[in-house]
């Protein structure tokens, strides 16, 4: 059995296990590709079994009955809602040149406007007017982003819409798709433990056709609104394989933005088995940062005529690597933050990201502990991850969250533009986050507080910027040092 504690090492050691045995080349149907929608999913089943520890509590059939029908009922009315009030909408957006598929989360608030960081990143550095863009959300935006900078078209409805059509076509298809060889498949799908029902001939087939509803839809659209490019935030996503097939078929480039770490995400790396045409559920380029980005990509793309890596540095990031008005602004608001988080003589600030993910809670739990201790004469900006600040998740980090201290902020290191807080810290502190990278552009050291973060980064950059502790002794004195090297 594998084990689950750090899921990047399971991922891809039953990915390589099943891309060395199973042809998925031959895996398509509806002209959609499984094995790219199949892979990326395979994460998420790892990550739902590593966080369930206790079973939920039975619920009575009349209980489970109500929810349904209320589930659906919502459903039905997002759809409703969708088609008579988004639809239009899209369609009679007017002449835009692209569209923009933001991830619903990679928002920031510059100047009390809310927008997607990596577009303003192409705004500024490559002249893209907003008026030339249709911009599309694959998931409802949270209350939290008011004021924003365009109007970003929710898609949710439309999901909602696929998955209803998907579930109606494997009941009334007589014969659905089964690869040539599904069994063998299966019984690694059943040596590794994972729950059989995600993979299931229904469910192979549910999938496929969520897809390829979605690709038909999102060519229709690409065709009728004469687009000229799309760009995608994390493509990873049934919205996003859709996209990128449907502008295969209206010959029309496709780019992934990259957003964090690419070369130990199983999206973007190791892929062994990809066809000399390349995969269509993938985008045709990729934006990248750095260099090791660029290699992880080319290390598969270069095999295939089709997907092209393109280094253009993170445009997110140049306008606040340079002094002006705007950067000097943020600056003088957050020197101004800096007085109010009143702590003797304390001069070192310290930023945290904090990530609701499963298997952390130790570690969060001993960092916390360490903030408690004040032996430390520092500021602490504890930033949480957007999947929290939009109503998600805060799996494993309750107890740093409640802290209350003169020297700790919350609201501001969370809603503050991440390049801002980068310009202004001393040390960042994090498990897992790809910040880190970031970081580097500034000249901040990382702090990771658990094997998985050394483990998963350390080849990314210069080992002198990457620092490692776990104990709450080890942690105290790596900062400890820090500071008087400061």
């Amino acid at each position: 059995m594998l084990d689950y504690k750090y899921s990047h090492i399971p991922v891809f050691s039953l990915i390589n296990k099943l891309e060395k045995n199973i042809y998925f080349q031959n895996w398509c149907t509806l002209g959609v590709n499984l094995w790219p929608v199949l892979r990326v999913s395979i994460r998420v089943y790892i990550k739902n079994i590593s966080s369930c520890k206790d079973k939920p509590p039975k619920e009575s059939i009349h209980k489970k009955s109500i929810l349904k029908i209320v589930t659906i009922l919502g459903k039905v009315f997002q759809i409703v809602v969708g088609v008579f009030f988004i639809l239009p909408k899209i369609f009679l957006n007017g002449q835009v040149k692209y569209i923009y598929m933001t991830d619903g989360v990679s928002l920031d608030c510059i100047d009390e406007k809310w927008g997607d960081k990596y577009f303003r990143g192409l705004q500024i550095n490559h002249s893209i007017n907003p008026k030339d863009c249709l911009f599309l959300s694959p998931i409802k935006l949270n209350k939290n982003f008011k004021h924003l900078a365009y109007n970003i078209l929710e898609l949710e409805w439309l999901e909602n819409l696929a998955e209803i059509i998907a579930s109606i076509y494997i009941r009334i298809t007589k014969h659905l798709f089964i690869p040539k060889d599904y069994a063998q498949f299966i019984n690694i799908i059943k040596e590794n433990h994972l729950n059989m029902e995600d993979f299931s001939v229904r469910s192979l087939n549910y999938k496929a056709c969520k897809v390829a509803f979605l690709a038909r839809f999102f060519k229709f659209l690409l065709k009728t609104s004469k687009i000229e490019r799309v760009i995608i935030v994390s493509f990873y996503h049934d919205m996003g394989f859709a996209l990128n097939i449907a502008a295969h078929r209206a010959d029309i480039v496709s780019c992934d933005i990259q957003h964090g770490t690419m070369i130990s995400h199983d999206a973007y790396c190791e892929w062994t088995t990809v066809p000399k045409h390349g995969y269509k559920e993938f985008p045709k380029c990729y934006l990248t940062w750095d260099k090791p980005s660029s290699k992880c990509i080319k290390s598969w793309s270069k095999k295939t005529n089709y997907h092209e890596v393109l280094e253009t540095g993170n445009l997110s990031h140049k306008i606040w690597l340079h002094n002006s008005d705007l950067t000097l602004k943020y600056d003088t608001l957050i020197n101004n933050l800096k007085k109010k988080m009143k702590h003797d003589n304390c001069f070192f600030d310290i930023l945290v990201t904090l990530q609701p993910i499963a298997g952390f809670r130790k570690n969060w739990d001993t960092l916390a502990d360490v903030i408690m201790r004040k032996k430390l004469n520092v500021r602490w900006w504890l930033r949480h991850h957007p999947t929290t600040i939009s109503g998600g998740r805060s799996e494993g980090i309750e107890k740093i969250s409640k802290i209350s201290l003169t020297n700790v902020e919350y609201i501001n290191a969370s809603n503050l533009p991440l390049c801002a807080l980068l310009r202004n810290i001393n040390l960042h502190v994090t498990v897992r986050s790809s910040t880190y990278i970031e970081c580097e552009a500034f000249g901040i050291k990382t702090l990771f507080i658990s094997e998985y973060g050394i483990l998963e980064h350390k080849k990314c950059v210069d080992d002198k910027t990457l620092l490692y502790a776990t104990t709450e002794e080890d942690i105290m004195s790596t900062i400890l040092t820090l500071t008087r090297v400061h």
